[in-house]
């Protein structure tokens, strides 16, 4: 079964316990998308790797992505969040050893604990990012990867609009390419990939989800407008103005 198809059919158990209705067409809805297209960017980088956090796993669907593309059962999957551990079927089906955090930016791990780190729509939100990518460099493995994906764009134009005609801030810190490679550098990591993603939107934060009133009957019109976003991503000028970044960094030893 595609990667897809097992998230819509986890995403309709979920919805079925919350008494929800999806609309039929899940499979192409562009928030669905997006989270998929996501993971393909860093989907090559997961050979060989055995122990995994999940950083701000939330609901774990990345997790269980890992989980379902390696199909290994020796690999490990950890989570952590601010939450108390509160389990969907996602952190279920992914088998994640999940830990609650308690510090602004210091995680229960040893030194040396993970051969990828995992962050996606995380690192704008913690108290102190700098201190945040120091810890995290602490629990990765010599040569181990971090992966930074959905990290807001700082000539977002989703962004912009939601500031200024909507009056509202979805992220208070705002990012550049050049600045988070910086941040990484200063760090102990080196940028191995970088890039934008997310030019076309996916309006959820207009309130546009599967169970909204509206979603039955633009998700498909937003299926065939968002077919054209891999060539945005890679278009120069319209790139600049994707609502996310993304990175791939890894540790290694300074010179």
């Amino acid at each position: 079964m595609e990667l897809s198809q097992q998230l819509v059919q986890l995403y309709r158990e979920e919805a079925r316990s919350k008494e929800l209705d999806f609309p039929e067409n899940l499979e192409s809805f562009p928030m669905l998308r997006r989270r998929i297209e996501a993971f393909d960017l860093f989907k090559p980088y997961l050979e060989g790797q055995h122990r995994f956090l999940d950083w701000g796993c939330k609901s774990a669907e990345t997790a269980f992505m890992i989980r379902s593309h390696l199909a290994d059962d020796s690999i490990e999957i950890h989570g952590c969040d601010i939450e108390a551990g509160e389990f969907g079927i996602f952190s279920q089906r992914s088998n994640l050893i999940y830990s609650q955090l308690t510090h602004p930016y210091q995680l229960p791990y040893e030194d040396n604990s993970f051969d990828m780190v995992i962050s996606s729509g995380v690192l704008e939100h913690v108290a102190n990012d700098f201190e945040s990518l120091k810890e995290l460099y602490r629990i990765l493995r010599p040569n181990g990867y971090f992966i930074i994906t959905f990290l807001p764009n700082h000539l977002s134009y989703t962004e912009f609009l939601n500031r200024t005609l909507f009056k509202v801030a979805p992220h208070q810190r705002l990012y550049s390419l050049p600045e988070i490679r910086r941040m990484l550098l200063h760090t102990g990591f080196v940028p191995v990939k970088s890039g934008y993603h997310q030019v076309l939107p996916s309006f959820s934060s207009f309130g546009y989800t599967p169970d909204s009133p509206f979603a039955k009957v633009f998700t498909p019109l937003m299926s065939q407008i968002y077919r054209l976003n891999h060539l945005a991503e890679k278009t120069w000028v319209l790139n600049q103005f994707a609502a996310n970044l993304y990175v791939i960094a890894q540790r290694r030893s300074m010179i």
